[in-house]
């Protein structure tokens, strides 16, 4: 609150409380990390808080959204650096990146470079200073000429919170991504499922998806499954289940483990899947 309260990454004289966070984070931690990651999801924080106005501090401007982002920029940049002389372990941030997938020659040929590189800010600017690249996928949007379709997730099965699944879009998106020659780990992949009715093939098929990608040459170490227990979803508060062990919120956090995240677990164990 107190950083909110002071204009957070709307304001560049803000940046040092980040840089100072950012110190003490890897002072503390580093025995514990295996790499690091400055920055989670910023065209995210960009775009929700302050286009769509769903997020803190739900403010429609597009100038305070090209702060936030010159900003983040800034803060990644500068905590790299900080963070080379306390740590030896690799560091990169995460972007979300979204399979847009183009209807129409038009949108073929103009909406859709046009779409990738304003979502790639970020990425383009930040790279050079990272030792990997973070991936979060969750979303595939049919894109007309006059941009995305209302209907882009009716073409394929959805979650509980109407996200169309379609694993074929991670194999797009980190195809899109070799350009970069930066190793990759997918740092955030999954779905709100209170049955676990879905998450099963919801796992098999997307890391399916990604050895296509390996088999094409996309340098991924590594894939982290969002998430390992329910979580507290931003706008959507506790209602998502996006965990592999359900969090019992009536009955003092009881845990317990759900069927995908046994299998799951043998997929690790293994270093294999069984894929239709």
């Amino acid at each position: 609150m107190w950083f909110a309260k002071k204009n957070a990454f709307e304001v560049k004289e803000n940046i040092k409380y980040f840089i100072r966070y950012a110190e003490v984070a890897v002072k503390r931690l580093d025995q514990y990390a295996d790499f690091w990651i400055t920055i989670n999801e910023p065209e995210t924080y960009c775009f929700v808080p302050y286009i769509l106005a769903l997020w803190p501090p739900q403010k429609k401007s597009w100038l305070s959204a090209w702060k936030v982002a010159n900003n983040l920029l800034r803060v990644h940049l500068l905590a790299v650096e900080k963070m080379r002389w306390l740590t030896q372990k690799p560091i990169g941030f995460a972007t979300n990146r979204v399979d847009f997938q183009p209807e129409g020659f038009l949108a073929s040929v103009i909406n859709v470079p046009i779409t990738k590189k304003i979502s790639s800010f970020f990425e383009l600017r930040a790279m050079e200073a990272c030792d990997f690249l973070g991936v979060n996928y969750y979303f595939h949007h049919h894109v007309g000429f006059f941009g995305k379709r209302k209907d882009s997730h009716s073409h394929h099965p959805v979650s509980d919170l109407g996200w169309g699944i379609h694993p074929e879009g991670l194999e797009q998106v980190l195809l899109d991504l070799k350009k970069y020659k930066k190793p990759i780990y997918i740092t955030e992949n999954g779905l709100a499922d209170a049955k676990d009715l879905q998450r099963e093939k919801f796992i098999l098929d997307h890391l399916y998806y990604t050895h296509r990608a390996i088999e094409q040459g996309v340098d991924v170490r590594g894939y982290l499954h969002w998430a390992l227990v329910d979580n507290f979803e931003w706008a959507e508060g506790f209602k998502p289940r996006f965990g592999l062990i359900e969090i019992d919120r009536e009955d003092l956090l009881r845990r317990k483990v759900r069927y995908s995240a046994t299998r799951y677990a043998e997929i690790c164990k293994n270093n294999s899947i069984e894929h239709d």
